[in-house]
């Protein structure tokens, strides 16, 4: 429940009081790590969105997710197949109902931050301004279709997913014939490296570039693109 009062934002909040939503959370990715499939949660998601939304017979849904793992994995072992009924499994079983404050009826609206996009290449500094950051805050439906006549031909300048602040990892995986070690991304897009002997520092990653800093002894080496 902590982790939803800091996280969720207040017209979120409000929204499922006052509409008397039921709210569950589930620990996908801890399910996962138990089981030995890591980060896929896939499986163990479809088994919850399958136990609470009684489209079909939870016992049914459960023997046909598992008939489609054999399908699809009993070519890679038992182990793995065995894996995947697991994640199924779990997923049906470790779905945590939560009670919805009271307070969060008049939780304030806290609006939604948008990326600016300043610096880089001129085409994908204006198609994050004036697209993306509509897009991502869920108001593409207020852009007019004038806003899209450089993109006609449906391309889209690439490049602009660095402008974006998504949490699409929970793990970041070093290779051990490096020294340092990625600790945390702020609001900055600084990140925080431990160098050998302990030593920190912070190394800027600008938005439009696609730097990297990569330690080796305690002296940085930018590469492109590495």
């Amino acid at each position: 429940m902590e982790g939803l009062e800091k996280h969720l934002p207040g017209q979120v909040k409000a929204f499922i009081a006052n509409h008397n939503i039921k709210l569950y959370t589930i620990d996908g990715i801890k399910i996962g790590k138990e089981i030995g499939l890591g980060g896929r949660i896939n499986t163990v998601l479809q088994s919850a969105f399958f136990k609470l939304a009684n489209i079909i017979p939870e016992e049914q849904a459960i023997d046909l997710m598992k008939a489609a793992a054999k399908a699809t994995y009993g070519r890679k072992g038992d182990a793995i197949v065995q894996m995947n009924y697991d994640a199924i499994d779990a997923g049906a079983k470790q779905i945590v109902e939560i009670e919805v404050p009271e307070s969060w009826k008049s939780a304030a609206d806290e609006g939604l931050t948008t990326t600016h996009a300043e610096g880089g290449r001129a085409d994908v500094v204006s198609f994050v301004n004036e697209i993306q950051a509509k897009v991502n805050a869920q108001e593409g439906n207020s852009l007019p279709v004038s806003a899209f006549k450089d993109y006609v031909d449906g391309t889209t300048p690439s490049g602009s997913s660095a402008y974006e602040k998504r949490g699409i990892t929970v793990d970041i995986r070093w290779d051990k014939e490096q020294v340092g070690y990625l600790l945390h991304s702020d609001t900055d897009r600084q990140v925080m490296v431990s160098v050998c002997g302990g030593e920190k520092k912070k190394v800027s990653l600008s938005g439009g570039t696609d730097y990297r800093e990569v330690w080796h002894g305690g002296k940085s080496k930018a590469s492109n693109g590495d």
